[in-house]
């Protein structure tokens, strides 16, 4: 088994679940507060 390869896989995995997480964040804050500058 490629070490390195599993490691990418599973940083991928983090970051996409990541970009998720902050798209949900910043979705549900711009609802919560439509005409706040950040």
């Amino acid at each position: 088994m490629d070490h390195a390869t599993h490691r990418e896989q599973e940083c991928e995995r983090l970051a996409d679940g990541l970009a998720a997480s902050l798209d949900m964040a910043t979705g549900e804050a711009l609802v919560s507060h439509p005409g706040r500058p950040r």
